[in-house]
């Protein structure tokens, strides 16, 4: 799945619908040294109740900028 698309989809949940996405992704993937599952993106969104804004800027024929922002209220920064 495109990154772009795993975006959308999380945009497009409700928090109970990104903690079923997150228990799925944990089932049913292998998770190797760096993670896997797009589980860094869905535990963000669980975390902050927030949506992403991304952009993809043309870099290359090959490769693109990808610019991702996320508001994370105060309280949730204060935990980290």
């Amino acid at each position: 799945m495109a990154l772009r698309d795993v975006l959308d989809k999380i945009n497009a949940l409700d928090s109970d619908g990104i903690k079923q996405m997150y228990r799925e992704a944990m089932e049913t993937s292998e998770l190797g040294d760096t993670g896997g599952a797009g589980l860094g993106f869905i535990d963000m969104a669980k975390k902050t109740g927030t949506q992403y804004e991304y952009y993809f800027e043309p870099d290359s024929e090959t490769s693109c900028f990808f610019i991702l922002t996320m508001r994370v209220p105060k309280e949730v920064e204060a935990k980290a």
